[in-house]
C-alpha cells in the first residue's frame, strides 16, 4: 500500500475519534444507527441494536465518511459472528446489540444479545461505501500461487542456475522476470539486507540493500517487473536474530527514511543470548539485558546470531520501521518470517497490522498440525505457515514411499486450515541440505516422476501451493499446464475437496469457483484416462490432472490482470470529489480527466 494510504487513514481516523456517526453496515446497503453510550476500559464505546440473518455479512460503519470496514471480534461475543478480511460473516439469525469498542491499535467488536432492533435504514441509493484500512495478511479464498526465487547460495550458481537479481532481469537462468511474474501471483525473494552469509539469513544492516544478490537499484528494476508482470513480491524477514557490524555487541546504524533510525545496542538484545554466556563474546559478555527471549522452548535462542528483545518497544518500533520501509518505498507487498520458533508469534500479527502487508507466511518448522494450528493461534491467524505436516505426510511419507493413503486428510487442510497453508514440496532449507530433502538427501532430482505427482497434488489442492525454482526450471512444461488448471477452474485456498485413497492410489475432486479440477495420483488411480466431461490438462508418470469449467477463461499466463498499474501517488489528502465507478470490483474516482483509486492512489 503506498504512502498516501497511511496518510489518508491518520486523516479518516482522525475523523472517526470525534465523529458520533458510528454503526454498523449489513450486507453493504442496511444501516444500523450506534449512539455513544461510556468509556470503558480504555475504550470509547457506541451501541447500535442490529437485525441480522443467517448468510448476512456486516461491517463497521461511519455515515459521515461514508466508511465501512471491519475489526476483530472480541472472544466473549455470541458465537455466529467470524471475521473474515474487511468483513464479519453472520450465521445466526435475531436481534444482537453490537458494542463498537475504540481504542488506538486495539480496536474490536462485542457482540451480545440485544432487544428493541428497528429494521434499519436502507442506504444503497447513497455513495458506495469506502472501505479503508487493512483487512489482514491471510487472504480469504486466495487463488495465489508462490513461486520461490532462490535456493541455498544460489546467488552463486550450485547446479540449478544463478538467482541474482540480474539473471532474473536477463532471463539468464532458465526463466525471467517477465515469465515468473506472468505465471505466478506472489514471488519470493531472499533476504535483501546486507549480511555476514551470502544467502541472507545473518544481518547486519536492514537499512543496506546492496549485497550478494545485487544491488539496491537491481532489487527495485526486479520488483517493478514483477509488478508490472501481475505479481506480488514477498521479502524474506530476518528479524528474529542480528550479526554485529563489528563484534558481538557493536550493531549498524538502520536509517528508514522517513520512518526513522535507529541505533541498536547490547540493551535491545535477550539477556538468554549466548553473549551473556560464551567465552568468545569477549568484552560483550554481560551486556545483553533485555528480557529474557520469549520464543519457543529449547530452539528460543538462535546461538548464530544475537536474540532480538522483541518485548523492547525499541525492537518493536525498529522492525514496523523497517516493513513499513519495505512496503511503501521498496513496495514490497508481503512477508516470509524467517525461524519463528525464535520469538513468540503475537509479534507477527503486530507487525503485519503495522506494515498493512497484503500477504504474510511464517516458517514455524514442525510437522504436526495441532502445533502449527497453535502458532497461528498465537499469530491472531493473521499469517500463513508454511505446511510442514502436509510436506512430511503426503510427501516424504507418502509419495517417495508410494503410500497414497497418506495424501488423504493431509496437514492444515486436512483439519480444516487450509486458508492458512502454504504447501510446499521443498524449500532452501530442505533441497539437497538434509534429511528433510524429498526422497531423501540428495535424492530428490532423481525421482522426476514422484516430483511431478507432488505437484499435480500441490497446484490441485486448497491452501496456498508454493513452486520451487529449481523444479520449476526443470519440469515447467509439466508445470504449467498444472498452473492453468487451477487458474481455469478457480480453485482456491479454501476450496471444497471430495477424495478417496487406497493401495496406489488418490483420487479427489476439487471444487473452484469455475468448475473442477480431477486429481488421479498413483498407479491404480486411473490416471491415463480422461473422465467423462472433463479435458486433460496434462498427465505423467503415475499422475493425471483433468478439468472442467463453467465459463471459458484463458491460460493463466496470457488472461491474468491482478494488480492495477500505478502511475504516480496523490500526495493530497484531501478528500477526493469526483464520480465514483466500479472496475472489476474496485472502487475508482474519477476527477476530471485523472482516475485514483480508493486509497488516492492515480491509476493509468
Amino acid at each position: 500500500m503506498k504512502k498516501i494510504s497511511t496518510m489518508i487513514l491518520a486523516f479518516l481516523c482522525a475523523t472517526f475519534t470525534f465523529s458520533q456517526s458510528y454503526g454498523i453496515l449489513v450486507n453493504g446497503k442496511t444501516y444500523f444507527a450506534g449512539s455513544y453510550t461510556d468509556e470503558f476500559e480504555g475504550f470509547t464505546q457506541y451501541l447500535a441494536h442490529v437485525q441480522v440473518q443467517s448468510g448476512d455479512y456486516c461491517q463497521l460503519y461511519d455515515a459521515e465518511n461514508k466508511a465501512a470496514w471491519a475489526v476483530d471480534v472480541n472472544q466473549y461475543s455470541e458465537s455466529g459472528f467470524v471475521r473474515d478480511g474487511n468483513k464479519i460473516n453472520i450465521s445466526v439469525s435475531g436481534c444482537y446489540d453490537f458494542y463498537i469498542k475504540l481504542k488506538y491499535e486495539a480496536d474490536e467488536l462485542y457482540v451480545g444479545p440485544g432487544s428493541d432492533c428497528g429494521s434499519g435504514q436502507d442506504i444503497s441509493g447513497s455513495d458506495t461505501p469506502v472501505t479503508p484500512g487493512y483487512s489482514g495478511s491471510a487472504p480469504a479464498k486466495c487463488t495465489d500461487v508462490v513461486f520461490q526465487a532462490f535456493y541455498w547460495d544460489s546467488y552463486k550458481d550450485q547446479g540449478y542456475g544463478r538467482t541474482k537479481w540480474i539473471d532474473y532481469l536477463n532471463g539468464s537462468n532458465g526463466t525471467s522476470a517477465e515469465e515468473i511474474g506472468q505465471w505466478f501471483d506472489l514471488i519470493w525473494l531472499p533476504p535483501m539486507s546486507k549480511s555476514t552469509g551470502g544467502t541472507g539469513y545473518l544481518p547486519v544492516d536492514y537499512s543496506s540493500l546492496d549485497g550478494a544478490w545485487g544491488t539496491k537499484a537491481n532489487l527495485v528494476k526486479l520488483i517493478t517487473t514483477l509488478h508490472q508482470n501481475g505479481a506480488r513480491v514477498v521479502a524474506d524477514i530476518v528479524i528474529n536474530h542480528v550479526a554485529g557490524s563489528n563484534g558481538w555487541c557493536s550493531f549498524a546504524k538502520l536509517n528508514f527514511g522517513e520512518y526513522g533510525t535507529f541505533q541498536p545496542d547490547a540493551s535491545w538484545i535477550c539477556s538468554t543470548d549466548e553473549m551473556n554466556s560464551s567465552s568468545e563474546a569477549g568484552s560483550c559478555k554481560g551486556q545483553a539485558t533485555g528480557n529474557p527471549d520469549d520464543g519457543y522452548g529449547s530452539e528460543a535462542n538462535y546461538d548464530s546470531g544475537r536474540d532480538w528483545d522483541h518485548n523492547n518497544s525499541q525492537v518493536r518500533d525498529m522492525c514496523k520501521a523497517y516493513l513499513k520501509w519495505l512496503r511503501n518505498d521498496i513496495k514490497i507487498d508481503g512477508f516470509r518470517y524467517d525461524y519463528c520458533k525464535g520469538f513468540h508469534n503475537s509479534h507477527i500479527n503486530d507487525y503485519n497490522k503495522a506494515a498493512e502487508a497484503y500477504f504474510s507466511v511464517m516458517e514455524m518448522w514442525d510437522g504436526n498440525v495441532n502445533t502449527l494450528m497453535s502458532h497461528l493461534n498465537d499469530a491472531g491467524y493473521n499469517t500463513l505457515t508454511f505446511d510442514f505436516a502436509t510436506k512430511y505426510q503426503a510427501f516424504n511419507n507418502g509419495i517417495a514411499s508410494d503410500y497414497y493413503e497418506g495424501l488423504k486428510g493431509a496437514g492444515l487442510p486436512g483439519a480444516g486450515k487450509a486458508r492458512y497453508a502454504v504447501t510446499f514440496l521443498d524449500s532452501h532449507d530442505s533441497f539437497q541440505r538434509d534429511d528433510n530433502e524429498f526422497c531423501g538427501l540428495g535424492n530428490s532430482m532423481k525421482y522426476e516422476g514422484k516430483i511431478q505427482q507432488c505437484y499435480a497434488y500441490l497446484l490441485s489442492m486448497p491452501g496456498v501451493p508454493l513452486v520451487f525454482f529449481p523444479h520449476w526450471v526443470k519440469f515447467k512444461d509439466k508445470i504449467k499446464p498444472m498452473l492453468n488448471a487451477r487458474y481455469k477452474t478457480g480453485v482456491h485456498s479454501e476450496s471444497a475437496v471430495s477424495d478417496e485413497a487406497g493401495s496406489g492410489y488418490y483420487n479427489a475432486t476439487i471444487t473452484g469457483t469455475n468448475g473442477e479440477i480431477r486429481l488421479l495420483v498413483g498407479p491404480n488411480s486411473g490416471y491415463n484416462t480422461t473422465p467423462a466431461g472433463y479435458t486433460k490438462a496434462v498427465t505423467g508418470e503415475n499422475y493425471g490432472v483433468y478439468y472442467k469449467t463453467t465459463s471459458a477463461r484463458g491460460d493463466k499466463n496470457t488472461e491474468r490482470k491482478d494488480l492495477t498499474p500505478v502511475e504516480e501517488v496523490n500526495t493530497d489528502v484531501r478528500p477526493l470529489h469526483g464520480d465514483k465507478f466500479i472496475e472489476n470490483g474496485q472502487l475508482f474516482i474519477r476527477c476530471g480527466e485523472q482516475v485514483y483509486d480508493m486509497m488516492g492512489n492515480k491509476v493509468k
